[in-house]
């Protein structure tokens, strides 16, 4: 099989200089971001995934919720090697959901990706006495008369006590929380200072293979920054 040729890639300026070799750099690296922020347009998007552990069939279940203005676009990736990528369109006001098997040895470890830096990470086991089961999400306010804060809500499906913590990304900041089974908790969290943008990883001491993460930018209708931590601009506490 022959391929086709290159040479109309070459830039314009071999042209003038025939002579001159084009070679690429001995010790190439990926691009860096550029440090610092710019304005950011506000955007349509309002989305809520929530992600559930089922240890009856073995099943990891994820809804996909969108109560914004604008059909979003998720993609879901496996840690398990045995499973493709997923792709799946959520029209406005509209809400769809899957199931995913656990892994040979009960594992799971699922990672959802959206528009604008939406993300959500889900690691865990569905077998054992010991795992945790907790479901997590952030709950949205409305937009009007916005105050800048969310609830993040965490609830303990399991049947064992948890010390649940969670840590704030961007600050480092982390707080302990006991979870009895049965029972919920909910944490209020300010996001003004942040422009809307959070990162939050939720692990429990009695698993370390368990491990949470919602991250993203909350949509208010109004104009916003780009991420900070992006740009390696410190978010003081």
């Amino acid at each position: 099989m022959t391929l086709p040729g290159t040479a109309s890639y070459d830039p314009v300026v071999k042209d003038f200089h025939p002579n001159d070799t084009i070679a690429a750099p001995a010790n190439q690296v990926v691009p860096v971001q550029e440090p610092g922020v710019r304005r950011a347009k506000a955007l349509p998007y309002r989305l809520q995934v929530r992600g559930k552990p089922n240890t009856a069939d073995g099943t990891f279940d994820i809804n996909f919720r969108n109560t914004g203005r604008a059909a979003a676009v998720f993609q879901v990736r496996s840690g398990n090697v045995a499973d493709m990528s997923r792709t799946y369109t959520v029209e406005p006001h509209k809400q769809l959901s899957d199931v995913w098997s656990a892994a040979a040895d009960g594992t799971y470890n699922l990672a959802v990706y959206g528009p604008n830096g939406f993300f959500r990470a889900f690691k865990g086991a569905l077998t054992g006495g010991s795992n945790a089961r907790l479901e997590v999400r952030i709950e949205d306010g409305d937009d009007d008369g916005d105050d800048g804060r969310r609830t993040l809500l965490i609830a303990n499906l399991g049947a064992r006590n948890g010390n649940v913590r969670v840590r704030d990304n961007y600050t480092g900041e982390t707080s302990e929380n006991y979870l009895a089974p049965g029972k919920r908790m909910r944490r209020r969290t300010q996001l003004r200072r942040n422009f809307g943008w959070y990162d939050v990883l939720i692990t429990v001491d009695q698993d370390p293979g368990f491990a949470y993460q919602l991250a993203g930018h909350v949509e208010t209708g109004k104009d916003s920054i780009t991420d900070r931590a992006m740009g390696g601009v410190t978010v003081k506490v």
